[in-house]
């Protein structure tokens, strides 16, 4: 089983220290790669539509990082009950790599 060129090292990484990727890979029973997604974290000024937060924004110059779900998910399985468990199992890795990165969301 494979993944696409938007799945591998070499596309998301970056030379950049507030741009780097992420890799959530689930794996079955019998270790092989059942599911995989790539999300790009990024460390950002939070950009906000109204006027009024932009300039709080200005003023204490905080950064916020986010994750940007990127090319998947990728599932391996035929199974829709399986696909269906596998999705969650990915959902439950973003919200692990969520917490660890402190994004403030995650978008895809």
């Amino acid at each position: 089983m494979s993944s696409t060129f938007y799945q591998t090292v070499e596309n998301l990484e970056s030379s950049s220290e507030n741009y780097f990727p992420v890799y959530i890979s689930v794996f079955n029973e019998h270790n092989e790669l059942v599911g995989q997604l790539g999300i790009t974290i990024i460390k950002t000024t939070m950009l906000f539509s109204s006027k009024a937060l932009q300039v709080v924004l200005q003023i204490f110059k905080k950064i916020s990082t986010r994750g940007v779900w990127t090319y998947g998910p990728i599932i391996h399985e035929h199974n829709q009950n399986e696909r269906i468990e596998i999705l969650k199992t990915l959902i439950l890795g973003i919200d692990s790599v969520s917490s660890k990165y402190g994004l403030v969301f995650v978008q895809g």
